[in-house]
């Protein structure tokens, strides 16, 4: 992550995990910068696996429709859903404070639906 441009990016602690980064870290993880460097290091996350050319294209595709969506006044869209056996799509937790029946959400998805074509949709709860 240092490497490529996030600079102040946390040590892993003593189990090997990389701490929650908060709003106080410096860490803007809705910047161009971090998504960048978030998708170059997807592959040594624990657990994640080689990636096929396609696959990564799609993480960024994916990526770049949540960075669309927070732009357009979703602040707390979520990143895509990673998990080995491929990608689920956007996970949207009551919790998120994301409404996917709001206007702003609404206006938002047809300025970013553009980026969708082919991919996942947002989902809420547990991904899908």
């Amino acid at each position: 992550m240092r490497s490529h441009g996030i600079a102040n990016f946390p040590d892993p602690d003593s189990n090997g995990l990389i701490p929650k980064l908060s709003a106080g870290s410096g860490i803007d993880t809705n910047s161009p910068t971090f998504q960048a460097a978030q998708t170059a290091c997807y592959k040594y996350t624990p657990g994640a696996t080689m990636t096929s050319p396609e696959r990564n294209q799609r993480e960024i595709d994916l990526l770049r429709f949540a960075q669309c969506m927070r732009s357009h006044g979703l602040p707390n869209f979520p990143d895509p859903t990673l998990n080995p056996a491929g990608l689920s799509g956007f996970a949207i937790a009551g919790s998120s404070g994301v409404d996917r029946n709001s206007p702003i959400f609404q206006a938002a998805g047809n300025a970013c639906k553009n980026l969708m074509q082919g991919l996942p949709g947002p989902t809420g709860g547990n991904g899908g």
